[in-house]
């Protein structure tokens, strides 16, 4: 079953992972500037900010796998309609800010939330390994998927082609995969009455007032902010990434087919290997938060030689290792970030709602940071580089602060 939501998530993620290797392609056979790409995946971030608290709410309430093919099952339309209006002349960016606003509640508001509650409850002493399988199996998927529309492209060299192709088949795979879950419907049972009875909650009034109590008390933890702040400036590193490609081809001269294969190798083999590297080192180092702290000093000196090398040396092989690097710490970051929940003092109960507070927050910069990058190079052009490096060392600096700040223990040397 790990599988098949391995490929859901690859398909219904589709046109919002494009952005990490194809940003340059899309510009071109979109026909649109950096400002109104930025808006498009913009507005998908906005939805997905909202939907991470209200996703976890429905998914509480309609069956998870019938939200799941659901998710999937319009996901795919919406590739469909993504491939149609990329043949309109007029209107295309209202037309894609609108198709992509509707995959943001698919992605987020459905089946994110949905796809995790079932896989959880797959094996709760094998839940880790579980969740890592899939993230890992989905980023080699998309890997797979970007080196095979590079190789087309490089015969084509049609940029307006291979998005269509990638649509297309973003659509088939998602309703293949909407139709095949939906089998598992009678298979998978979530006993969602009886966890409010195990938890001795006996009506939705009671309920809700547990929950306002929650909400009150969690806001109130330090450790709760530390967490979803150190989030929110990985996760805008892990935003960066999109420009890294056509940074290495506008800035370096690297052939657009080659920085995309660059690209599409970071996101594919650095999510598994990350995943997997980070995570036995926060098993060793028992402790989220100071992984995280070694890391923001790793990245803030990555980012000083990007800068340095930007504005002085302008060396091609630095700018390739550097971005690899920090793209390598950045997903690895990422693939243990919500373990950090098991430092942050809260009744074990709160746990769904940490996650979903913190989501909130901690990929926030999905909502801000297209925008804000695609106002940067439409007013500073190329030196709109140097600046979103100068972001990543503040970002950097404030990982630091924040997890010297945390206090959760003594930590393991």
């Amino acid at each position: 079953m790990t599988l098949e939501f391995s490929i859901a998530l690859f398909g219904i993620y589709g046109f919002a992972d494009m952005k990490f290797v194809f940003y340059s392609m899309l510009k071109t056979a979109l026909n649109l500037n950096d400002s109104q790409l930025g808006m498009i995946w913009g507005i998908f971030g906005v939805i997905a900010m909202i939907s991470y608290i209200g996703g976890g709410v429905l998914a509480d309430r309609i069956a998870p796998v019938r939200l799941v093919s659901a998710a999937l099952f319009i996901s795919g339309i919406l590739h469909g309609l993504m491939m149609a209006a990329s043949f309109y002349q007029t209107n295309v960016f209202y037309y894609m800010m609108l198709i992509s606003a509707g995959m943001g509640v698919c992605a987020v508001f459905l089946y994110y939330p949905a796809s995790i509650r079932i896989l959880s409850s797959i094996d709760e002493k094998r839940t880790g390994v579980i969740l890592g399988t899939y993230y890992g199996v989905g980023g080699i998927l998309t890997a797979s998927m970007d080196i095979a529309a590079i190789l087309f492209y490089s015969k084509c060299e049609n940029e307006a082609l291979v998005f269509r192709v990638c649509m297309i088949f973003f659509a088939i795979t998602n309703v293949m995969m909407a139709l095949l879950i939906h089998q598992y419907e009678k298979k998978i049972v979530i006993e969602q009455k009886n966890r409010n009875v195990q938890n001795g909650i006996n009506n939705e009034k009671e309920y809700r007032k547990m929950r306002y109590s929650q909400i009150i008390n969690l806001l109130k933890e330090k450790s709760f902010w530390y967490l979803a702040l150190v989030m929110l400036c990985n996760y805008s590193f892990c935003c960066l990434m999109s420009y890294y490609m056509p940074y290495l081809t506008e800035r370096f001269g690297i052939r657009a087919d080659q920085s995309m294969m660059i690209s599409s190798i970071r996101m594919g083999a650095f999510c598994l290997l990350g995943g997997v590297l980070w995570g036995k080192w926060r098993d060793r180092k028992k402790s989220t938060f100071r992984v995280m702290e070694f890391s923001a000093i790793g990245m803030l000196c990555l980012f000083l030689i990007l800068y340095e090398n930007e504005t002085w040396f302008q060396v091609t092989w630095i700018a390739v290792a550097v971005t690899s690097l920090l793209s390598l710490i950045s997903l690895g970051v990422k693939s243990i970030a919500i373990s950090a929940i098991q430092e942050i003092d809260i009744d074990t109960s709160m746990a769904g709602m940490v996650i979903g507070w913190v989501s909130f927050i901690g990929y926030s910069p999905d909502a801000f940071y297209y925008p804000i990058a695609g106002k940067i190079f439409e007013f500073h052009g190329m030196h709109a580089y140097g600046i979103l490096f100068v972001m990543g060392i503040i970002g950097a600096l404030i990982s630091i602060l924040i997890t010297k700040l945390q206090k959760s223990g003594r930590y393991s040397v």
